[in-house]
């Protein structure tokens, strides 16, 4: 999240369209909280799900007034897509209601679907893969965590000790 933050404030900052958005956080749990062996994390739907749900979101706005039918419209074919496809991903449907709710990235049109959709989806798998990687070359637990998050509050609280 540190560099999506970094992207939008160096880089596109100043075209006023945000890389990071919040289905990215949605995202981030599915990929660090569960792993990457979820189904709905492989390669196929992720691009999938995340191309369809703009594609959908896109052109029920286009086609669809008022706007809270657009979104329910495009809400229900992104997820019809994905069960036909075989791609359901469910930040997907949090990408629908972002999309159609955000006057920025609607101006982006159709380079929505590429930028930040698929590509900032799949910067944030090629992340969880390398953190997948360093979890199994380096094994710790909650009690090592614990113990690094204790013990400096054990030192600083020790009443100091005479010295002979």
């Amino acid at each position: 999240m540190a560099l999506y933050g970094l992207v939008d404030q160096y880089v596109l900052g100043p075209a006023g369209v945000p890389w990071l958005m919040g289905s990215f956080g949605t995202i981030s749990v599915l990929y660090f909280g569960v792993g990457l062996k979820a189904p709905f994390l492989r390669v196929w739907n992720v691009v999938a799900g995340h191309v369809a749900a703009a594609a959908f979101a896109l052109l029920c706005l286009q086609c669809l007034q008022p706007l809270w039918l657009a979104r329910a419209v495009a809400l229900a074919s992104t997820v019809a897509f994905m069960l036909w496809t075989g791609s359901v991903h469910p930040p997907g449907g949090a990408l629908v209601m972002i999309l159609c709710d955000s006057a920025k990235f609607q101006a982006l049109g159709v380079a929505y679907l590429v930028y930040p959709g698929a590509l900032g989806a799949m910067l944030l798998m090629v992340f969880a893969r390398i953190t997948d990687e360093m979890k199994r070359r380096f094994v710790f637990s909650t009690d090592d965590i614990a113990r690094l998050l204790i013990a400096p509050v054990q030192q600083t609280t020790r009443p100091p000790t005479a010295l002979n």
